[in-house]
């Protein structure tokens, strides 16, 4: 019998499948970046093979590529890390509140936390509207252009958002795209003060974001709460009607996954 069922599970069971978890395996279990001869003979695995199964799990974004070919954990092991965590995980908690934002709004809804030192979106809310913004769950927003990324640094103090920016490629993704770190720190003195983040066009032409700054307790980072929506959407109305409803949720969701918290006063 249990012959029997060893072979109906080698049926069923995807080589190609087994040998990509084997090689995240080898990352699990060693804190240094690994190159392809590296996993090649940690699993027995011929170079060849090893190199398709990377690039494949590389674009995925399981696995991310260094300097010297190298590769480490990518940005999805980390979201799953984060969502499949105990009970006090935040992403547990905060689904819903960003689906009611969606609803009441009827725009695009992103919640990001700060992983690896990147802004990484790590939930999202799509809008129902014909035309719409979407967002990808593990994509990387940058820290110095647009309002999901700058609103994370209106959590921390100005040295530390100073340093953050310091330690970023600061790329012009548009004409709009800010690149000098003392314009984007009177930037950052502007939206601290008034609680938010607002750009249009910085990263994708066409495209308006709000963000607030969100400290996550139990991941122990820093992160956003944002709407995206299409610049012809974005009167100034519709933005102070969206501040509104956002930091509503925010201060939501801040006291749903701070202990002990009862209420929160405004940024």
């Amino acid at each position: 019998m249990l012959e029997n069922e060893d072979i109906i599970k080698r049926k069923y069971t995807n080589q190609s499948l087994l040998r990509g978890l084997t090689i995240m395996e080898q990352f699990f279990k060693s804190s240094d970046t690994l190159g392809i001869s590296d996993l090649s003979r940690l699993t027995g695995l011929h170079k060849s093979t090893v190199h398709r199964l990377v690039t494949t799990l590389e674009e995925c974004r399981w696995l991310r590529r260094t300097k010297g070919d190298r590769f480490q954990i990518g940005i999805k092991p980390v979201i799953l890390g984060h969502k499949g965590g105990d009970q006090v995980s935040s992403l547990s908690i905060t689904h819903e509140y960003l689906t009611q934002l969606r609803d009441h709004l009827q725009e695009t809804t992103v919640l990001t936390m700060m992983i690896n030192d990147e802004t990484t979106c790590v939930d999202k809310a799509s809008s129902h509207q014909r035309l719409s913004c979407t967002s990808e769950i593990g994509r990387i927003y940058p820290c110095h252009a647009g309002a999901t990324g700058f609103a994370v640094l209106l959590g921390m103090d100005e040295e530390e958002a100073r340093a953050h920016l310091e330690r970023h490629e600061l790329v012009r993704y548009t004409e709009r795209t800010v690149t000098d770190i003392e314009r984007l720190m009177e930037r950052y003195r502007l939206e601290k003060a008034r609680g938010y983040s607002l750009a249009s066009g910085q990263v994708d032409p066409g495209i308006t974001g709000i963000a607030m700054p969100i400290w996550f307790p139990a991941e122990n980072t820093y992160g956003s709460l944002g709407v995206v929506l299409p610049d012809y959407r974005s009167s100034q109305k519709r933005i102070s009607e969206i501040v509104d409803e956002m930091n509503k949720t925010r201060l939501k969701i801040e006291e749903a996954i701070t202990p002990g918290l009862t209420s929160l006063g405004e940024i």
